[in-house]
């Protein structure tokens, strides 16, 4: 190499570097930026700074020329065919998106209270409330996540519509990330039968109508591990880079996704058996992935050395590994060794096999109990075992040890969780259900083409009819089965969703006295708070023994009564005698909650309430 070559290099390696520490640098004073509280000092500047940052380390580690690593030239598709399959990409996500958006305000019928936190927690943020970006906010989940629902609330105003819109566009968009994984990987049919199978899940269709963060686990498990695949297999620096971006931004979401810097790293370590020299060559990818996701988390992590509670907050809140389970002495796991009579182990393998048998057999647990459905019905279920299979046989392959690697993940985490096998804690899960779906399709027909002595076409077309009938069937269960009843929640979810949807539409100003205590409060559910912010809540925890003497001057003032205080209402009519009475039951006809409406203003229109 020449003078100016080297002095090339120099230059070139000493920018980097530069480049690098500046987006190091950066990525602190975008935490000290935003300090330590839920008003930044300067949210405008710090969330600048930590977009610079982010600019600044992908440059750092932007390559000089396009490289490739043993990569196999793919044939180029023509430009017709191109413009086929990009139609066919948009039909899917159409139709995964409708599957999960149309009705989304009403299907679940169920408007969860912990739904509503989460919207309450986006309404600050349009408000002004909570800036910090780098902070936390409900449940100690990362602030930054409340920013996505913000923004479709501030336009549609608060409601579970407008706060699960983007759970329906991460659903949609994991389906057909999953599809060009799938098809890069293992061909058209699998990515297609894996796509279509997510997108008529009924376990992936719930949770993307739920305005919580748990369905984002799936999309960046899918859009990593593609991204993985194309580095792996190309040497693009790019691929790696974005792998590591969505590494980062993974910590800001849901707690499953914590798990998934530690599966990237255990799918390295396995190319130590499989792909050793590979692996040498990678190895300042591998870097710029690191230190991606590194940049990118490093405002949420400065908050979190420094609160080290709130890190372990949302895991330490359902792990049966915490010490004080239940305040009885040692971990779950111990105590009800101690109350049984089994091992320690005996019980742990019970938990393992428990979440295991959540993907395809035992009906889940705490959200989602209702449906009393495992992950998988049964068609998809007898396709994911044939898939499941391949993956093991072929666990050379790298994206099967990827894949493998995610579900294994994801059935420890069930097993040390509560509610085993709770139904909130497989959407990563899910996705690689869906992988093993498409892979069992493909073997399936080329297994029933061998059989039956018939063109592979053929072989394929009968085991579509196994697959669309399975889709099929999922699509039956969640709107037909499930929806209509078994979606409205337990009781106190019923009565809280109930009286959000009456009271959203009392004019602003109006009134609502809560009859619930001690079995359920108003300021408990942050359902009706979330929805009808302009109507004031009062729970009443005494019980009446006399009429009450509150001076109505509302437009509208409620009175609602659970079932077991519904003798309270006799008080209210005689100090209030002009008011109408609604009786809301359940499906089975049994009483939910006890209605009083007092109505100042007869013309009283039912307001829309704008945040922002």
């Amino acid at each position: 190499m020449n003078l100016a070559g080297r002095f090339s290099t120099d230059a070139l390696r000493f920018a980097r570097i530069l480049f690098g520490a500046t987006a190091v640098g950066l990525g602190v004073l975008a935490y000290e930026l935003a300090g330590p509280v839920e008003i930044a000092e300067r949210p405008a500047a710090s969330l600048l700074a930590w977009w610079a940052s982010v600019a600044l380390a992908l440059i750092a580690v932007a390559p000089l020329a396009p490289t490739l690593v043993d990569a196999k030239h793919e044939r180029t598709l023509p430009i017709k065919a191109r413009w086929i399959e990009w139609m066919g990409i948009s039909a899917l996500f159409t139709f995964a998106f409708a599957l999960r958006a149309v009705q989304n305000d009403a299907i679940p019928v169920a408007w969860h209270g912990d739904e509503g936190s989460a919207g309450l927690t986006a309404v600050r943020i349009v408000r002004g409330e909570l800036t910090n970006m780098f902070g936390v906010g409900w449940y100690s989940f990362p602030a930054l996540f409340f920013a996505i629902p913000a923004v479709p609330i501030s336009l549609l105003g608060p409601s579970y519509g407008a706060l699960r819109l983007p759970a329906a566009f991460a659903g949609a968009l994991t389906v057909v990330g999953l599809y060009g994984w799938m098809r890069s990987a293992f061909g058209w049919r699998v990515g297609l039968a894996a796509g279509l199978m997510l997108a008529c899940s009924h376990y992936a269709i719930q949770w993307s109508r739920i305005g919580l963060n748990n369905i984002w686990d799936g999309l960046f498990v899918v859009f990593v591990g593609g991204l993985l695949w194309r580095g792996w297999r190309t040497g693009a620096r790019w691929a790696y880079a974005g792998a590591g971006l969505l590494v980062g931004l993974s910590q800001y979401f849901y707690t499953g996704s914590r798990a998934l810097p530690a599966v990237i790293v255990c799918w390295l370590l396995s190319m130590l058996a499989f792909e050793r020299d590979r692996l040498a060559r990678q190895k300042m990818n591998i870097a710029a992935l690191a230190f991606i996701a590194f940049v990118v988390f490093l405002p949420m992590g400065l908050y979190f050395r420094a609160h080290p509670d709130q890190f372990r907050a949302p895991a330490e809140r359902v792990s049966l590994l915490r010490p004080d389970w239940p305040e009885r002495g040692g971990n779950w796991f111990q105590y009800t060794a101690r109350t049984t009579g089994r091992s320690v182990p005996e019980v742990i393998l019970g938990n393992l096999r428990d979440a295991t048998l959540g993907l395809v057999w035992l009906p889940l647990r705490s959200w989602y109990a209702e449906a009393g459905r495992p992950v998988l019905l049964l068609a998809p279920a007898v396709l994911a075992l044939f898939g499941l299979g391949w993956l093991i046989v072929n666990i050379r392959d790298a994206n099967a040890r990827y894949l493998l690697l995610v579900l294994v993940t994801t059935i420890g985490i069930v097993a040390i969780s509560e509610s085993t096998p709770a139904g909130q804690r497989y959407v990563a899960g899910v996705v690689v259900a869906a992988a093993c779906v498409g892979l069992g399709f493909a073997l399936l027909g080329r297994l029933l083409a061998d059989l039956l002595c018939l063109p592979n076409r053929y072989g394929y077309l009968l085991a579509a009819c196994a697959l669309v009938a399975g889709c099929i069937a999922d699509l039956n269960f969640y709107f037909r089965e499930f929806a209509p009843v078994a979606s409205r929640g337990d009781p106190n979810t019923q009565i809280a969703t109930v009286l959000a949807r009456r009271i959203a539409a009392y004019p602003a100003g109006s009134q609502l006295y809560f009859f619930g205590a001690p079995r359920m409060t108003y300021q408990g559910f942050s359902t009706m708070r979330f929805v009808a912010p302009h109507v004031e809540g009062t729970d009443v925890l005494e019980l009446l023994t006399a009429p009450p003497d509150w001076a109505l001057d509302r437009p509208v003032t409620a009175f609602a009564f659970t079932p077991e205080r519904a003798a309270e209402l006799e008080f209210v009519k005689q100090r209030y005698p002009n008011g109408r009475q609604t009786q809301i039951e359940t499906p089975q006809r049994e009483p939910l909650v006890l209605i009083y409406e007092v109505v100042l203003r007869q013309n009283a229109a039912p307001t829309y309430v704008r945040l922002g």
